[in-house]
């Protein structure tokens, strides 16, 4: 009887370890593409809007400079993956 229950906790312990290995974080695959689209529609007063300039600031300037540091990754890399475009007419959409 003792000899059964040493086989069921040495079979446990088994099945616990291999369990444990293959979960391991260091065995995770990580992801290295990303991709996101994001649409504004933007009611403009009449003087006009900055809809421009922000399409502009998510590729010039100092938001890419941070972005690139932050993913650990060249400039030179995200601008080649990161655009922005504005539509004057909503029905382009």
């Amino acid at each position: 009887m003792l000899r059964r229950w040493r086989l069921v906790i040495v079979a446990g312990i088994l099945i616990g370890v291999v369990v444990g290995w293959v979960s391991a974080p260091g065995r995770a695959t990580t992801v290295t593409t990303f991709e996101a689209t994001h649409t504004l529609i933007l009611d403009a007063p009449a003087g006009g809007s900055n809809i421009n300039r922000a399409a502009a600031l998510a590729t010039l300037g100092g938001v890419p400079v941070r972005v690139a540091a932050r993913l650990g990754i060249p400039r030179r890399q995200l601008n080649s993956t990161v655009s922005a475009e504005t539509r004057d007419n909503i029905n382009e959409l």
